[in-house]
């Protein structure tokens, strides 16, 4: 039996639970930040990398089922985005991620300059379809990884004070959010 968009949706979407499992750090302090159909200041319905850049198709914006959900632990803030998608492939949209990142030197979100690092050491899960970055901005390193699966593209990233930091929590939440999407029929 297949699954319906807001199935999936809530299939892929990672819990307080979830990620305090992936955490393995004693006295983690974790609160959930955030958690609505979008994030403010981003396109409803639209996948986006480099900033606003579009990602995944505009015109069928409006029949996505989106989620996003934000954490800080241990001052660290780590957010998840879901984008269940009514006709795109998954595996497309984050190809279409990886080629804009790897494109990308620079951006500007809400008066802030992110500027891409020299390179990272993030290493993608194998089973889904991945593309990963980091940017410094304001004194601090946000790292983002894109994986895709069944129709589903999901967002993770991490902002720490230095990239070892940053990339440090963002596999933590890039792998709770891996277990959610293999769980999804292929």
């Amino acid at each position: 039996m297949a699954l319906t968009p807001a199935q999936r949706l809530t299939a892929v979407l990672v819990t307080d639970e979830a990620l305090a499992a992936e955490l393995t750090t004693s006295g983690t302090d974790l609160e959930r930040a955030y958690d609505g159909e979008r994030a403010p200041g981003f396109p409803a319905g639209t996948v986006t990398a480099c900033g606003t850049r579009a990602v995944s198709s505009t015109k069928d914006a409006k029949q996505v089922r989106a989620h996003v959900r934000a954490w800080v632990v241990n001052g660290v803030v780590l957010t998840q985005e879901v984008h269940v998608l009514p006709r795109q492939r998954a595996e497309d949209v984050v190809a279409k991620a990886a080629s804009t990142l790897k494109g990308c030197a620079s951006y500007a979100d809400h008066g802030d300059g992110y500027r891409r690092t020299a390179s990272n050491k993030i290493k993608l899960p194998e089973p889904v379809r991945g593309a990963a970055a980091c940017f410094t901005v304001a004194g601090s390193v946000n790292c983002h990884a894109y994986l895709g699966r069944a129709g589903v593209v999901t967002t993770v990233s991490s902002m720490g004070p230095d990239q070892k930091t940053a990339e440090w929590w963002l596999d933590r939440i890039m792998t709770a959010a891996e277990h959610r999407l293999e769980k999804l029929p292929a």
